[in-house]
């Protein structure tokens, strides 16, 4: 990615070309760029995984509603452009943003304090959320509801790729036949879950999705991408999946979730139905994020360091070996909440 590509996007939101670029981290789904303009620091997001302005102008209209809130913790604020648009277009057609850097750093979360703050945080943004009308329609579906968030990839289409996998995958193929079952398992419980409680939720909340002050407490929820009209209780098990996903005792796999879950607890009470339900959705999070990549692998969508192949390889071993730990220590984690 070239200057005179940078370029063309700058002067979309402003006047000045004083500006030079700093190394980062960039996400799974987008490519950011972090710039500083004027001396003041900003970041900036091509969006990789669509070309959809209205799931951009969706997320940025929540952002605008939610920044209206008292909140203990940072939120991105898009940037308006010269053209009076939070939304901006590259040279080769992708929708881009900008917003002023938060202060803070990616949370590696090794410590029980830091998944109380964590939780603390979710519990908060999901109790705002919970109070913000949107006058638009979620452009993404529930995470139960797969067949509509992923039409080109129903899941029969899903179930097919675990049972008969492409030669690239012959090493996964274990694997990806114990994940046909989580996926089999998991349409039966679909008719519970619609009744259970729904509002706005972040959608992706996870360790490059937050950022830590120098006390190491939550500080910052970022990449709003996903947010949509779902269940109260997912962004908890999101971020559950989390502290399950590292390579920790079960024991202290266990004290990072009741951690989190008593900060939680300090905004939320969830009802009996929604804690039971928090397995299943601990494991329909890798289930929902497997299929995510699927897609990016059939459409031949990479990022800018890693194969869509690659990717998709590193998440099916991640969904396999946290599914087998819920599935195993489903009863232990609903009576955390007890």
């Amino acid at each position: 990615m070239d200057r005179l590509y940078i370029d063309k996007i700058v002067k979309q939101y402003f006047e000045s070309e004083n500006y030079y670029m700093k190394k980062g981290s960039s996400g799974m789904n987008n490519t950011t760029k972090f710039l500083v303009i004027d001396s003041e620091e900003f970041i900036l997001r091509i969006y990789e995984s669509h070309n959809d302005k209205e799931k951009v102008n969706y997320e940025h209209t929540v952002l605008k509603a939610l920044g209206e809130r008292s909140l203990s913790f940072n939120i991105p604020k898009p940037k308006v452009n010269l053209n009076g648009s939070t939304i901006g277009i590259s040279s080769d057609g992708k929708l881009v943003s900008m917003a002023k850097k938060i202060k803070g750093n990616n949370p590696r979360l090794e410590a029980v304090e830091q998944f109380y703050s964590l939780g603390s945080v979710v519990g908060e943004i999901t109790r705002e959320l919970g109070e913000v009308n949107i006058e638009k329609n979620p452009i993404y579906s529930p995470c139960y509801e797969l067949e509509k968030s992923y039409p080109k990839c129903p899941l029969n289409k899903v179930i097919e790729f675990c049972l008969n996998p492409p030669k690239d995958f012959n090493e996964e193929k274990n694997k990806l036949f114990d994940l046909s079952s989580y996926f089999i398992k998991f349409k039966e419980c679909i008719p519970e879950l619609r009744n259970l409680p729904h509002q706005l939720i972040h959608g992706d909340i996870n360790a490059s999705n937050v950022l830590e002050d120098e006390n190491n407490n939550i500080s910052a929820v970022l990449d709003f991408e996903f947010v949509a009209r779902d269940l109260r209780v997912m962004d908890l098990a999101i971020c559950l999946s989390e502290a399950i996903s590292n390579k920790n005792s079960d024991e202290f796999k266990f004290k990072c979730m009741k951690g989190f879950i008593e900060g939680y607890k300090k905004n939320i009470n969830l009802t009996v139905d929604e804690i039971k339900a928090v397995p299943k959705l601990i494991m329909l999070r890798r289930l929902d994020v497997i299929i995510h990549f699927l897609v990016r692998y059939n459409d031949g969508i990479s990022n800018s360091f890693m194969s869509a192949t690659k990717i998709l390889k590193e998440q099916i071993i991640k969904a396999v070996t946290l599914c087998k730990w819920v599935s195993e220590n489903e009863n232990k984690i609903i009576k955390l909440f007890i």
